[in-house]
């Protein structure tokens, strides 16, 4: 009767755990990107992410920024920081995902900007909205519609990149961003950091792409002060 208890005390400590993770911003990592891979590293309701892990090949750490504390249910700002070293050649993917988004509409201007700082690597940056509004299990984030999606290289010298995309129209939904980097050859360092965010419909989403990310890099430098 005592084992029975004690199961079931844990069983129902564990699904807390679940609840709690499913419903808050969170981050997801994997070697494969394929289905039943990846692994929630942490969570935090609070929108502040910290993370850190790794396995024989990968060691990463970084933070993760939503809301509440940047940004809003209306006005979406996402951002993923990211340091990785690999020690041979492979990929790495780093997902941050939150829900219960609801801005009807308007578009999202996307940014990375990355530098292997040994090594070579490629990276490919996409995020996506999902109106199920669910968060994902350890299945795949990838899921919903596909926002924005950037790739290339980087060399010694940074690279930075941006794209422009429309949010889903339906809400509430689910936001994900996930960065993929791929070690050339290994033995490689990285830093990245990846961003989204919200902005008006028509024809001012060009003029304002500078001012969002402005705004955006501001909010994280009063962060991390």
């Amino acid at each position: 009767m005592k084992r029975i208890i004690k199961t079931l005390a844990v069983g129902t400590v564990m699904a807390s755990i679940a609840g709690i993770a499913s419903a808050t911003p969170s981050i997801y990592w994997s070697t494969t990107g394929a289905a039943g891979s990846w692994n929630v590293v942490n969570f935090d309701a609070s929108g502040h992410v910290p993370y850190s892990g790794g396995d024989a090949n990968w060691t990463f750490s970084g933070t993760g920024l939503t809301m509440p504390l940047i940004g809003s249910a209306n006005q979406p700002i996402m951002d993923l920081g990211l340091s990785a070293t690999s020690l041979n050649a492979g990929s790495l993917y780093i997902a941050l995902v939150a829900n219960g988004y609801t801005a009807a509409s308007g578009g999202v201007v996307a940014s990375f900007t990355g530098q292997a700082v040994t090594g070579s690597e490629s990276f490919n940056f996409n995020t996506y909205a999902d109106t199920s509004n669910l968060m994902p299990g350890h299945t795949i984030p990838t899921v919903g519609t596909p926002i924005t999606s950037l790739s290339g290289l980087m060399p010694p010298n940074a690279n930075s990149t941006t794209g422009i995309g429309t949010l889903p129209g339906s809400v509430p939904f689910t936001l994900e961003e996930v960065v993929e980097i791929t070690s050339i050859g290994g033995g490689s360092t990285t830093s990245v950091d990846a961003s989204f965010s919200s902005v008006p419909d028509g024809a001012t989403t060009a003029s304002l792409l500078g001012s969002a990310l402005f705004g955006l890099a501001l909010l994280k430098r009063k962060i991390t002060a």
